[in-house]
């Protein structure tokens, strides 16, 4: 795009926000929730040595949180489409569902464990955002769908063969997005191919909007996590 053509483009969009800065959508919530289903098949004919051995990761993760954000006056929260300026008070919610394949490399040494993975994930985040202070206002809503490349990184550390402990690590990257999560569980065994998981966990993900009609979407959540993992 030509420098000519770029500068009017750039002040069309500014004048159509009406002057107002476009604020970003925070949700910030430190009682959130997270759900985590795995499942994963080590067959014959994959990567092994003596201490380690392949295999394909099937996943699924639900988070769900919410919180207050302050819009000051004389700025803006738009999604897709709509606006809401201050001054006023915003009640956002949001819902992550991710879906994740990757290949996953079991390293053993005694009682530690190490399991590096990489893969894509398949993420759906939907964004609410209703006003407090002024209730016949339309909510604000979103749908962000896309595909990331994805990795990560589980240390563990077994008790015995029922009890163990780890923090599971992810990265997620594509155009204009981001997320970072982790998490540390206790683990409970009971029986070989199942695995039962609780803990605490902390994600932090960022979706760019479009330059002037969208808001940038900043997502903090944290709190308790449950998890159940079948190993074939």
């Amino acid at each position: 795009m030509t420098l000519r053509l770029a500068l009017p483009l750039a002040f069309f969009a500014f004048a159509a926000t009406g002057c107002n800065s476009l604020q970003h959508v925070n949700v910030h919530d430190k009682s959130a929730s997270k759900f985590a289903t795995r499942v994963v098949v080590r067959p014959d004919g994959f990567p092994a040595t003596k201490r380690s051995k392949g295999g394909i990761e099937l996943g699924y993760e639900q988070y769900r949180g919410n919180g207050n954000q302050r819009v000051e006056s004389g700025n803006q929260v738009t999604l897709d489409g709509n606006t809401i300026t201050g001054p006023d008070t915003l009640r956002n919610e949001v819902k992550i569902q991710q879906g994740h394949v990757s290949y996953n490399h079991l390293i053993n040494f005694g009682r530690f464990e190490l399991e590096p993975r990489v893969g894509l994930a398949f993420q759906q985040v939907d964004v609410t955002a209703v006003s407090a202070t002024n209730p016949a206002l339309a909510p604000l809503s979103t749908r962000e769908r896309g595909t990331y490349l994805s990795g990560g990184i589980t240390p563990r550390f077994k008790f015995n063969d029922m009890m163990a402990i780890e923090a599971r690590f992810a990265l997620g990257l594509a155009s204009g997005r981001r997320s970072a999560d982790g998490e540390l569980m206790l683990v409970f065994n009971p029986a070989p191919a199942l695995s039962l998981r609780a803990g605490y966990f902390k994600r932090e993900q960022h979706l760019s909007g479009d330059f002037g009609t969208h808001s940038n979407l900043e997502i903090e959540l944290s709190g308790p996590s449950a998890a159940l993992v079948l190993n074939f």
